[in-house]
């Protein structure tokens, strides 16, 4: 992260050490590309050329809410006109004379009035008998072997999509989409196995969260100065977020008929060597409103390990799907008591002095999901509850619950029509705001600290697709 002075690095430091505080970045994302499946190519007896399959969809939305805290140009009802993400994937995949499929991915993303970026670019191969392997850019199997009420949600995808675009959260909060550490889009190795009696197995390795594409050789460094392929998880930005070496996920998959009831379980862990890098010039501690270097030269600094878990399980009746999840993420991504002893703050510009020496006795959340979806003719109606629950420090919480739902109406093939309603509720405590409203602050950020918050997000609009 650039700094503008000594002084707003150390309101940023202190900032990052004391809450690990949540905002969410202003965004109109609808329906988020779902992961790839990691599958084994259908038995086809002898060998096929490479052919190209081109997919991809565009939507535009309306979208306004009442909330409480109506600043941070997040205001009113009133309406908000928006073109989201715009997705276009490009697939070529042919297969081998003795039955291995082969394969190329390249997925653009654009947003109007930005550049085109490329989103995920991967190769794939497939047997029946080994599973699939992914190479490349692309998420992790943490995102494609669990079914959750966010896989059931439609509309504009509630938390995981639009709406978190619109309501101001309360500082400290987890948003519960993902786990703390998911190696997301990151260049990695993925392999799933075939399924053996409704058992699947998968792994992913991801040698460092923040490297994508040709990045720099050295894996033990943070390889984007914008963070890209890394989450914020419980920080603010990606640019201050820890990110993750050797970063391992584990999957288990287990899906059974019975009659008209199709049940599926499914088991992740996410461990990895998670780091904090500090400005790239500049290393320092801060005590009694005086600057003074870290020992040596050292500016990575590893932050508490990372593991945390995931048992989802779903049901499918008919027309009827059934969903919901639990997550535990630990301590992943904490700061250690080690480096809080270096970053001792005093600053009475902001409401006194802030003791920083316990936010690592603190969390960095649990969450928990049920939803349920019906499809009737060319509708489908889903309904979902979002809950998450945070330890900012020793006895200070952050919580966020959320009823999303959604009603979307396929006019076409490749033409959608939905609508969706969020009520969202937050939390934090006085300790949180304070630190993020210095770290803003300190930023020359406009944004203003919130504590407590409530309101209603509404969104319809229409999707096309190919």
């Amino acid at each position: 992260m650039r700094m503008k002075s000594i002084n707003s690095m150390m309101l940023s430091s202190a900032f990052v050490v004391l809450t690990g505080v949540s905002s969410v970045v202003a965004s109109t994302v609808v329906n988020p590309t779902p992961a790839p499946a990691v599958e084994a190519s259908a038995d086809k007896t002898g060998p096929e050329a490479p052919s190209l399959k081109i997919s991809g969809y565009t939507s535009v939305i309306a979208a306004a809410v009442n909330q409480q805290e109506k600043q941070n140009g997040r205001g009113g009802p009133l309406s908000s006109f928006a073109i989201p993400v715009s997705d276009l994937k490009f697939t070529i995949g042919g297969k081998t004379p003795t039955g291995y499929g082969y394969g190329y991915v390249i997925n653009f993303k654009s947003l109007p009035g930005y550049s085109p970026n490329i989103n995920r670019n991967y190769v794939q191969f497939t047997h029946n008998d080994l599973g699939a392997v992914q190479f490349g850019a692309v998420k992790g199997v943490d995102d494609s072997m669990t079914k959750h009420a966010y896989t059931l949600i439609g509309g504009a995808a509630g938390l995981d999509g639009s709406a978190s675009g619109y309501f101001n959260f309360s500082e400290g909060v987890y948003d519960g989409v993902r786990m703390v550490g998911t190696p997301d889009i990151a260049t990695k190795i993925n392999w799933v196995s075939p399924s053996v009696s409704g058992l699947k197995v998968g792994f992913s390795y991801t040698p460092n969260t923040s490297h994508v594409g040709k990045s720099g050789r050295d894996n033990s460094m943070l390889q984007s100065d914008d963070g890209m392929g890394n989450t914020t998880a419980i920080y603010p930005d990606k640019k201050i977020s820890p990110y993750g070496l050797n970063n391992m996920v584990y999957g288990v998959t287990y899906e059974k008929t019975w009659g008209e009831c199709l049940v599926g379980l499914s088991a992740l862990a996410i461990k990895e060597n998670s780091r904090f890098v500090f400005n790239k010039d500049v290393a320092y501690g801060v005590k009694a409103g005086r600057t003074a270097p870290l020992p040596g030269n050292k500016k990575i600094f590893k932050t508490q390990r990372s593991t945390a878990y995931q048992l989802s399980g779903s049901l499918q009746v008919k027309a009827w799907e059934f969903a919901g999840s639990w997550m535990d993420n630990g301590k992943a991504r904490l700061m250690t008591k080690d480096i809080l002893e270096l970053l001792k703050y005093e600053d009475v510009d902001y409401k006194g002095s802030y003791n920083t020496q316990d936010s690592y006795l603190g969390t960095s959340g649990t969450s928990w999901n049920a939803g349920t979806r019906y499809t009737f003719g060319a509708y489908q109606a889903a309904v979902g509850y979002f809950q998450t629950d945070r330890k900012t420090d020793a006895i200070r919480k952050a919580t966020l619950k959320t009823v999303t739902t959604t009603l979307d109406f396929k006019a076409a093939e490749g033409l959608t029509f939905f609508g969706e309603v969020d009520y969202i509720r937050t939390k934090s405590n006085d300790r949180a705001v304070a630190a993020a409203q210095a770290y803003y602050d300190g930023e020359k950020n406009a944004k203003v600290a919130v504590k407590n918050n409530s309101g209603t997000v509404v969104i319809v609009g229409t999707k096309v697709s190919f």
